[in-house]
């Protein structure tokens, strides 16, 4: 594990990943509560399960920063030291900086949903079938556990780049 810019790679991509599936277990808790509290028809429940659902929701933004800074730094990294550089490492640091953005896009519109979700709860909850919402929100988070594979890999293609010596092209 080596560091650079400040960043320990592989251990930042593990906690990203850890706190995913932090927020993923805390909406599911808050929608259990949720739905307890809709059909027991106790009032507090319901404030519970808002206050859960803000927890998340503030976690989620915290994986989005989290990634975001990862991928800032990535990006700065190859930037400063494969600018130039025409190689199959180069390529490959470009390649997972993208596919981390993709990953890092998919995070923030699953953190504005959710971060919206505790303002609208009230009017959606008299909709029919309103356990809908919390099914593809509980799925966009299992996904986004899932999407954290391309954090990892960013933290190990710069992790393995940062063993390899190359030579720094100068225009002159």
């Amino acid at each position: 594990m080596r560091r650079t810019g400040g960043v320990n790679w592989l251990r930042t991509a593990g906690r990203l990943q850890d706190e995913a599936a932090i927020t993923f277990l805390a909406f599911l808790l808050a929608v259990s509560v949720s739905l307890l509290g809709f059909h027991s028809k106790v009032p507090w429940l319901q404030s519970i399960s808002k206050f859960i659902v803000v927890v998340a929701a503030l976690l989620e933004v915290g994986v989005a920063f989290t990634g975001a800074y990862l991928i800032l730094m990535a990006w700065r990294y190859v930037r400063k030291n494969w600018r130039l550089v025409r190689s199959p490492i180069a390529s490959s640091l470009r390649l997972s900086v993208r596919r981390a953005a993709y990953a890092s896009f998919h995070t923030w519109c699953t953190a504005i949903a959710v971060g919206v979700l505790p303002f609208v709860i009230d009017v959606v909850k008299d909709i029919p079938g309103f356990g809908i919402i919390y099914a593809l929100l509980l799925f966009m988070l299992g996904a986004q556990w899932i999407l954290m594979r391309p954090y990892r890999e960013l933290a190990e293609v710069v992790d393995e780049s940062l063993r390899i010596r190359h030579v720094r092209v100068v225009k002159v």
